[in-house]
């Protein structure tokens, strides 16, 4: 079985095989090769190809997958069979963060500052959303957690901030 051992769950995936026969086989395999693919925890799923498709999404990100192709053959009137396994790991990817209220931004010290970061979204999880996303917004300038920062969207209220400064927000967003 080929393909890769690791995989994202938002790409498509494709596995195949080839089939060797060793010298020692001089007839002709008198029927069509018939191709059996099963995946461990997945109902079972015939093939008559030498591929087995997978949508992307149809894996969970985390979990890892056994896959077996057997076949059956005909040869001089003898049926045989042969399986291979693989086992294929579907990795975890980060959260994507998406900030939409820019990178710089001039406010007055009696403005209500809004930093909006519901844009961000799981890509292990389709539909995207950010409903199971933990967000953890800092200054990075004094250290300062600011209080309710689970939420996307940050909002720093009016003479919150200290005129003629700088401050410095990031966001950590973790998947839950």
């Amino acid at each position: 079985i080929f393909g890769s051992n690791d995989y994202f769950n938002k790409d498509e995936l494709l596995l195949s095989s080839e089939i060797y026969f060793d010298d020692n086989c001089t007839a002709e395999v008198t029927d069509s090769i018939q191709y059996q693919w099963s995946i461990d925890t997945l109902d079972s799923v015939k093939s008559a190809e030498n591929q087995f498709f997978i949508d992307s999404y149809v894996l969970t990100a985390g979990e890892s997958y056994t896959f077996t192709l057997s076949i059956n053959f005909t040869v001089l009137n003898e049926t045989y069979v042969a399986s291979a396994s693989s086992t294929l790991s579907v990795l975890t990817a980060p959260p994507v963060i998406i900030v939409s209220s820019g990178s710089t931004m001039d406010i007055s010290s009696s403005s209500t500052v809004t930093v909006d970061g519901s844009a961000s979204y799981d890509p292990n999880i389709y539909p995207f959303t950010s409903d199971n996303l933990i967000f953890h917004w800092i200054d990075v300038s004094s250290g300062i957690n600011f209080t309710d920062n689970t939420n996307p969207i940050l909002t720093i209220l009016p003479n919150t901030l200290i005129s003629n400064q700088s401050y410095e927000v990031m966001v950590t967003v973790t998947s839950l």
